[in-house]
């Protein structure tokens, strides 16, 4: 997981690169979702690294990116255990 600041005047969204196996992509994305009551956009410009890892693009409303988180980072380091994801 790695999440770009984007501190653009307007901006309404933080982009969140999920890196990992498909099946560990699809995991990590399916858990951000519930934690944001499905208030993500995924966004399909997906590089390979190797023959099975890859990243995709997710963004996420300003407004749930705490939900994300979670405090002291509770929730996501949570969801990269169950995932496998990589942090980047």
């Amino acid at each position: 997981f790695q999440h770009k600041e984007d501190m653009r005047s307007g901006a309404t969204h933080r982009e969140i690169i999920l890196r990992g196996l498909d099946s560990q992509i699809d995991a990590a994305a399916k858990l951000i979702k519930s934690h944001t009551n499905n208030n993500t956009i995924s966004k399909s410009n997906e590089k390979s690294f190797s023959n099975d890892v890859k990243t995709k693009l997710l963004l996420l409303p300003y407004e749930v990116c705490g939900r994300v988180i979670g405090r002291g980072g509770h929730v996501i380091k949570d969801i990269i255990a169950k995932t496998g994801c990589m942090e980047n």
